[in-house]
């Protein structure tokens, strides 16, 4: 490079939803038929939270198995992710915080 001339910028590629797509289904091994059976059986709602999906909802899948386990939102996938589809941490995340608190706020000084 010639000097007095910075790092060449690099080139953007253009964002091609079709394209997203495909690759999608083709890392889940899905179908286009089989990924709009499951919008449907989830009325195009989060299976976690019920929210509407976005335009591109992640396809949630069990890592160890390999299967796919149905449409999130971009939330309800990270808060799966960093826990690493632990099932039992999460009942017991659950537990806790139906034990724990009743939904008013507790102050430091009440706590135990």
């Amino acid at each position: 490079m010639p000097e007095g001339q910075g790092v060449p910028a690099l080139k953007k590629r253009a964002y091609n939803p079709v394209a997203r797509r495909d690759r999608t289904l083709r890392e889940h091994g899905l179908t286009e038929a089989q990924y709009q059976a499951m919008l449907r059986r989830q009325k195009g709602l989060c299976d976690i939270c019920a929210k509407p999906l976005p335009a591109h909802p992640h396809v949630d899948h069990d890592h160890k198995a390999g299967r796919v386990r149905g449409l999130l939102c971009f939330p309800c996938n990270r808060f799966i992710v960093g826990r690493q589809t632990s099932v039992a941490l999460l009942r017991r995340a659950a537990a806790y915080l139906d034990s724990r608190f009743d939904g008013r706020a507790i102050k430091p000084e009440e706590w135990p």
